[in-house]
């Protein structure tokens, strides 16, 4: 509907992909939607990590740009050789067949795993995900559908859980506010994610108590 809304308006319609390109395939979730932006910024996954990001579109709108349009777009460190070498390995790994299947193998190893504890222990908390990035929310049983139904998460609870993760060896990253999100990448191996799944059964189980 916005996409329909917005061409028939004459208005650009944007994506952020930050935490969504590249997480679940070489696409991005625009691809596996079937909706197509007007522009699409995308985040430092582009970069496998190192501080690169780009922002693309439609012909006629990269072409305001300059050198082929009036707008200017500089910045002090904008393809800096370093992270445009990372960056290119990345397409060039991430390209090859046996990336997205075996990043997927990984998620599901882990998500199935996370899930199955919820669902034994009747835990409080789900775990939305889209490919390699995840959440994992209290204080619910269901999918939140909208901003307002994260306001259930207790973050200081959660950050002791995090903590005591931490201390046995698994980290999850955490901003110290609301939910944050979190992440796996293909170099972590079926060994790696048994290791978190068993920290996090004892966590969570003793934290339950």
């Amino acid at each position: 509907m916005v996409r329909r809304l917005t061409a028939e308006n004459n208005i650009v319609l944007f994506f952020d992909e930050i935490q969504s390109a590249y997480k679940k395939s070489f696409q991005a979730a625009q691809n596996e939607l079937g909706v197509i932006p007007d522009v699409t910024t995308i985040g430092k996954s582009i970069g496998g990590g190192l501080p690169l990001s780009a922002f693309c579109g439609r012909k006629e709108i990269m072409d305001s740009f300059a050198p082929e349009g009036k707008v200017q777009h500089s910045g002090t460190f904008n393809a800096h050789l370093i992270p445009v070498l990372a960056g290119l390995a990345f397409m060039k790994e991430a390209s090859k067949p046996y990336f997205y299947p075996k990043l997927q193998e990984i998620g599901d190893q882990l998500y199935n795993g996370i899930n199955k504890l919820i669902e034994e222990n009747n835990l409080n908390m789900v775990v939305p995900s889209f490919g390699a990035r995840f959440n994992i929310l209290t204080g619910r049983k269901t999918p939140a559908k909208k901003y307002e139904d994260t306001f259930c998460h207790d973050n200081q609870v959660f950050l002791g859980i995090l903590k005591k993760c931490f201390e046995k060896g698994v980290y999850f990253h955490d901003y110290g506010g609301g939910p944050a999100h979190h992440g796996y990448s293909i170099q972590h191996t079926p060994e790696d994610i048994s290791f978190v799944l068993e920290t996090l059964e004892e966590v969570l189980l003793n934290s339950n108590k």
